[in-house]
């Protein structure tokens, strides 16, 4: 399944850099600027955070322009918070990461470089998934001992 996401966000990344107007640039940089008010925030709000970055990727999804992906990553994201939850690690840095990548992919569809766009989010994706199931790891071989 995370494999399939790299996969179609890249694509719908891709997609939405050759897409993208202007309105659809000021959506994202609002999304941008709500998940900064959370790093910014006197106390961590997890949850908002990674409601909000679910978000993003589904506004990504909305701007390719094609209402399977929508579909079928809403479904995903309905599920991945239960993993997220708990094998993402709740630090700042983990936040702080994600964040730059969402502008870093936000900058790349600005000036519709759909190759960089699918690069920067492939690798987005595949470096949580790492992060994930290096935890799901190790937290499964402590429950062995």
């Amino acid at each position: 399944m995370l494999e399939f996401r790299e996969v179609a966000e890249g694509m719908m990344a891709a997609k939405a850099a050759r897409k993208a107007t202007k309105e659809d640039l000021e959506k994202l940089t609002s999304r941008l600027e709500l998940l900064k008010t959370y790093l910014n925030a006197d106390e961590l709000n997890w949850e908002s955070n990674v409601e909000e970055n679910s978000n993003f990727h589904l506004s990504l999804a909305r701007l390719a322009g094609n209402m399977i992906f929508e579909s079928v990553l809403s479904t995903f994201y309905e599920n991945i918070n239960k993993y997220h939850d708990q094998f993402l690690l709740k630090e700042l840095w983990v936040l702080e990461k994600s964040y730059k990548d969402l502008c870093d992919i936000t900058e790349a569809i600005r000036e519709g470089n759909s190759d960089e766009a699918e690069f920067i989010t492939r690798r987005h994706v595949r470096i949580f998934t790492q992060i994930m199931e290096e935890r799901e790891r190790v937290l499964y071989e402590d429950g062995k001992n």
